[in-house]
């Protein structure tokens, strides 16, 4: 059997309404987050739901009529009424969340359908094939049931232009701590640094967005600036449109120096990589004199050796051997500098940290890492 797939469709948010017994007059109270409505529905069907488990990106009838079913992003179905439970996606991994779901004609089954155009059968649901390989920028948005076989529909994403669209292309090709479907961006992982959260704005050109791209362009062998010109678009399309041998090969790296400033707790600097902490040690960062910049900021050049020179705040040159070296911000970096003791200010700027540390941080510190620094 065919799939027939409707193509590039405008992507449009779909809100579902389910309703419950015979119409009542007056007014009905606004949904709530993770629930079903029901409108005008004959008396024993199913009624309201609240508190479904979330978040629910899809819904669909049963053949009576009198039940349905609702999916998260994550593939967990719930079954209302009479609707029988067949299974769901949920505890399994997915390459990319759920975005729809489509009963099959006379009951006994249903589909899911992934942004990546994956479909999932269950019950006597049967399998026809999947609308994966298309590019990332026609996600995959719903699903509709024939009498036989069933329909994709493929929306498009944002401006690759505009900051929207950079940042729905560069989480697709995991460049950023977040994923993104139809339904919008979500974080990756379960505990996420405040730090890092706090810098995430969609559809605005940000911190989080500008160490994305400088990843990218080093990647792709480009000028990295932290901003995808309009020559450098066709480069993130083209990217985009191959995301299997384009994708981020150096997973999601985030750094966090903190200085606690006045208290007596020792500065630290902890390494997260795709969600899990990597390294925490001691640090030092600068003296009054040269304190390290406060900010948040990525990651430009890397050297596995360098002597460092320069002139102390007392006027005599210094010329230091280092290793492991990652700029951040001007003439601070995160190094190896050897020293009799870690974890309070000693530096002219820069982020020391031990010998065992160094060498792991480095490997995880590529271009475009974002590091903060903050007196937390």
């Amino acid at each position: 059997m065919c799939v027939a797939f409707l193509a590039m469709v405008t992507l449009t948010t779909l809100l579902a309404f389910l309703v419950l017994t015979a119409p009542v007059a007056g007014a009905i109270a606004p949904p709530g987050p993770n629930s079903a409505l029901a409108f005008g529905v004959p008396e024993g069907a199913a009624g309201n739901s609240t508190g479904l488990p979330g978040p629910v990106v899809a819904i669909t009838a049963d053949a009576p009529g009198a039940g349905y079913w609702t999916a998260t992003a994550n593939g967990e179905v719930t079954a209302e009424g009479d609707a029988q439970f067949y299974g769901s996606m949920g505890g399994r991994p997915l390459n990319q969340p759920v975005v729809g779901m489509a009963a099959v004609p006379g009951g006994g089954g249903y589909w899911l359908v992934a942004a990546d155009g994956g479909v999932f059968a269950f019950g006597d649901a049967q399998f026809y094939g999947s609308g994966t390989g298309a590019p990332l920028t026609a996600p995959a948005v719903g699903i509709a049931a024939g009498k036989a076989g069933y329909w994709l529909a493929y929306g498009q994403t944002a401006d690759p232009g505009s900051p929207l669209g950079q940042e729905e292309l560069l989480a697709g090709l995991g460049y950023l701590p977040l994923r993104w479907s139809p339904e919008g961006f979500r974080w990756l992982w379960p505990a996420i640094p405040s730090q890092l959260a706090s810098l995430w704005q969609p559809d605005r050109f940000n911190t989080i967005l500008e160490g994305a791209i400088d990843a990218f362009e080093a990647n792709a062998g480009l000028a990295m600036d932290g901003q995808i010109t309009p020559a450098e678009t066709a480069a993130l399309v083209s990217a985009a449109s191959n995301p299997s041998v384009a994708m981020n090969p150096n997973g999601y790296t985030y750094a966090l120096v903190q200085e606690h400033a006045g208290t007596p707790a020792p500065e630290t600097l902890t390494v997260w990589h795709d969600g899990a902490v990597v390294q925490t040690t001691p640090a030092n960062t600068g003296i009054p004199a040269s304190p390290t910049v406060i900010g948040t900021f990525p990651v430009y050049l890397r050297l596995r050796n360098q002597v460092m020179t320069g002139t102390n705040p007392d006027g005599a040159p210094y010329a230091d051997p280092v290793q492991f070296v990652s700029y951040f911000y001007g003439g601070d970096a995160i190094h190896f500098m050897p020293r009799a003791a870690y974890g309070y200010p000693q530096s002219l700027g820069c982020v020391e940290i031990p010998y065992g540390p160094a060498s792991v941080v480095w490997n995880y510190t590529t271009y475009g890492t974002l590091v903060t620094v903050t007196t937390d």
